[in-house]
């Protein structure tokens, strides 16, 4: 399948989905350090630039299968002004939806702080309806939305739940919002799938089945915590064998301070490297320095997660072909 990345940043789907047959078929960023990084580890993969500046029907001609992208979450942070739609940045979300349209892929992820469930302004139900194809807009049953839930309208089904990275490989706490949805219209590389038949597809996909009533909350119903074991660097330190054990509170744009061993200090760039599950020296590219590495960590998806649902994707459309139509895909 190919894939098109919004909001890229530093590429997390391109770490994330390396081991499977995907193929990237642009970026879009514009924040000059992120774009570093990306030409640095993928000068083949062309970058479009600013999301609100590409003609999707110049720059992308070919069909799409999958596009994933956070918009920025500052309008809808708690450690932000918390403006949502009304903030330039907050309305980028609602950009991401117009270009689902104009891109029209199988299948769409958007990604975003668990906080845009609190917004007073309802900037997520204003999101799901535009994606749902609805002309209203849709409003949670109670005062905010759920941390998770499973919405079909008239151009795609959508399921979305809250994920905590910290059981997912990497000890850090970081709840995030994951959508997931499915186009109902012809698009793609794979239409010898009725889609439309298959409403409850995102939802069996997010949840690892819609029978499964624990994995309808958050993670933790499903996943044990991380206990994996994060060597300090020891040049930054001096001594070869601090360990530190414990879960990270959330990577910001703000670097993580510890105290160890009667040492107080920054979390390296290659900790925090870790803690994203980036390999080692991912954002040394072109002479960043390290300030200008904890904010491109800082605002990147944990690529575990990615992982996680690309491998999702990948498993239950190679099913749906294999009972449905007959044939291996393998």
């Amino acid at each position: 399948m190919e894939y098109l990345s919004l909001f890229s940043g530093i590429g997390s789907e391109n770490v994330a989905w390396k081991h499977l047959d995907w193929s990237c078929v642009a970026h879009s960023e514009n924040n000059k350090d992120a774009c570093k990084v990306l030409n640095f580890h993928y000068p083949d993969i062309p970058n479009l630039g600013d999301i609100k500046e590409i003609d999707w029907q110049k720059d992308i001609n070919k069909n799409v299968d999958i596009v994933v992208g956070g918009s920025p979450c500052q309008s809808f942070s708690l450690l932000g002004k918390r403006k949502g739609l009304e903030d330039e940045n907050g309305k980028l979300a609602l950009e991401y939806s117009k270009d689902i349209k104009e891109i029209n892929p199988r299948f769409f992820i958007w990604e975003n702080v668990k906080n845009v469930l609190y917004q007073k302004d309802n900037g997520f139900g204003c999101l799901l309806s535009s994606l749902l194809g609805e002309d209203e807009i849709i409003n949670p049953i109670q005062k905010n939305w759920k941390h998770s839930g499973f919405l079909i309208g008239k151009q795609s089904a959508i399921a979305y739940r809250v994920f905590d990275s910290q059981y997912f490989g990497v000890p850090q706490r970081r709840k995030r919002v994951f959508l997931l949805g499915v186009n109902f219209r012809k698009c793609g590389t794979l239409d010898e799938i009725k889609w439309e038949n298959f409403p409850g597809l995102p939802a069996a996909i997010l949840f690892e089945g819609i029978n499964n009533k624990n994995n309808t909350r958050e993670t933790k119903t499903k996943y044990k915590k991380s206990n994996k074991q994060y060597i300090i660097n020891p040049v930054s330190i001096g001594i070869s064998d601090s360990i530190y054990t414990k879960v990270f509170p959330t990577i910001t744009r703000r670097p993580i301070y510890i105290y160890k061993d009667d040492i107080f200090r920054k979390l390296t760039p290659i900790e925090v490297e870790r803690l994203q599950g980036f390999p080692d020296n991912y954002t040394l590219a072109n002479g960043l320095s390290n300030n200008k590495r904890y904010i491109l960590l800082g605002n990147a998806i944990t690529t575990n997660v990615l992982r996680f649902l690309g491998n999702q994707i990948d498993f239950t459309v190679k099913k749906l072909i294999e009972e449905y139509y007959g044939f291996n895909t393998k």
